[in-house]
C-alpha cells in the first residue's frame, strides 16, 4: 500500500521543496545516495513540471466548460467578422443616394410633389430604402459583435481567475511503495521512480 512521504499545496511549493526533500529523504528515509541524485535528476526539469501541473489544472472541468463558452463566442464573432465592412459599406450607399436625392431636389427648388412622377427620383427612392435596410442590419451587428467581445474578454478573465485558484490548490503529493517513488499531482500519477 502507498504510503504518503510528503504532501504540496501546489507546485510552486513542490517545486521549491525539492533540496529539503532530498535532505529528507537521505536522513529519515535512509535512501541510497544513487536515488536521491535520481530524484533530484527527475526533479530538475521544472519548467516541464510546471507545464505537466498545468495542462492538468487546465483539464479540470470547470475550466474546460469556460474554454468551451469562450470558443464558442469566438466562433459567433468569426461569423459576424465582416460587420465592420457592411456597415462602412452600407453607410456609404445610403449617402451617396441621399446626396444624389438631394441634388434632384436642389435643381427642383426643393418642391418634393414635383418627383412623384419622377422615375429617376423614385428608383433612387426604392434604392435608399433598400440601403437603409441594409444599413440597419449592419448597425445590429457592429452591436452584437462588440457584446460578443465584451462576453469573451469577462469568460477569459474569469478563466483566469479560476485557473490560478484551481493551481493554487490543486496539489502535489509523494508517496512510496517499498519500489518506487510516485509523484501525484491531484490524482494522477505523473512521475515516477524506481528505488533501492
Amino acid at each position: 500500500m502507498p504510503k504518503a512521504l510528503k504532501k504540496y499545496k501546489n507546485v510552486k511549493e513542490f517545486l521549491s521543496g525539492v533540496s529539503a526533500f532530498q535532505k529528507e529523504m537521505e536522513k529519515k528515509h535512509k535512501l541510497p545516495a544513487k536515488d536521491i541524485t535520481k530524484y533530484g535528476k527527475l526533479m530538475s526539469d521544472k519548467a516541464g513540471i510546471e507545464k505537466t501541473y498545468m495542462a492538468l489544472v487546465e483539464g479540470e472541468p470547470k475550466l474546460l466548460k469556460i474554454n468551451s463558452d469562450i470558443d464558442k463566442v469566438e466562433k459567433a464573432l468569426k461569423t459576424l467578422s465582416k460587420a465592420q465592412n457592411e456597415y462602412i459599406k452600407a453607410h456609404d450607399l445610403v449617402a451617396k443616394i441621399s446626396k444624389g436625392m438631394k441634388d434632384l431636389e436642389d435643381g427642383a427648388g426643393g418642391d418634393k410633389k414635383k418627383f412623384l412622377g419622377h422615375e429617376k427620383y423614385q428608383k433612387l427612392r426604392q434604392h435608399l430604402d433598400a440601403a437603409k435596410t441594409s444599413y440597419d442590419a449592419a448597425e445590429k451587428k457592429i452591436t452584437q459583435v462588440a457584446a460578443l467581445e465584451k462576453q469573451v474578454v469577462q469568460f477569459q478573465e474569469n478563466y483566469q481567475k479560476e485557473r490560478d485558484k484551481i493551481a493554487k490548490s490543486y496539489g502535489v503529493t509523494l508517496t512510496t511503495d517499498t519500489k518506487s517513488l510516485v509523484v501525484l499531482m491531484g490524482k494522477t500519477a505523473e512521475m515516477s521512480m524506481v528505488i533501492g
